[in-house]
């Protein structure tokens, strides 16, 4: 799929959730993805590539400058993968629709995602479903 994608410079919405990409791979279908100039769409999860793979998905993401939802769902993210997320995607000003549901997200997770909502002019969703954030009536704490 990856070296196709070079072929769709006007591919829109790309959804490859569930795939089982180890990091390499992720990263080669990203770095190809680069050539779609209006992707807006990237449903990436279920992969699992964890805390540590999150870099190669955030840095890759950064550069896609219509990017207005990225669907992380079931990607083994946990509580430390949630301050490099932040602070990378924080630069992706188009960006209103993160998914993060059925993640590792705690407490300190959420705590990273709420103090940096001001750095996201744009995002109108966020989903925390099926994580372990606590009881909504503590989101600002």
């Amino acid at each position: 799929i990856a070296s196709a994608l070079g072929n769709c410079p006007k591919l829109a919405t790309l959804k490859v959730d569930s795939n089982s990409y180890g990091r390499a791979s992720l990263s080669k279908v990203l770095k190809d993805a680069k050539k779609c100039k209006q992707l807006a769409e990237l449903h990436i999860g279920g992969s699992w590539f964890g805390s540590a793979g999150m870099r190669v998905v955030t840095k890759a993401v950064m550069t896609f400058p219509c990017l207005r939802t990225l669907d992380l769902t079931n990607s083994d993210l946990d509580d430390a993968a949630m301050i490099p997320i932040v602070q990378d995607l924080a630069s992706l000003k188009t960006l209103a629709a993160l998914n993060l549901t059925i993640n590792r997200i705690h407490f300190y997770g959420r705590v990273h995602i709420l103090r940096a909502l001001a750095d996201f002019p744009s995002l109108t969703t966020l989903n925390l479903s099926h994580n372990r954030v606590g009881p909504t009536a503590n989101l600002t704490s």
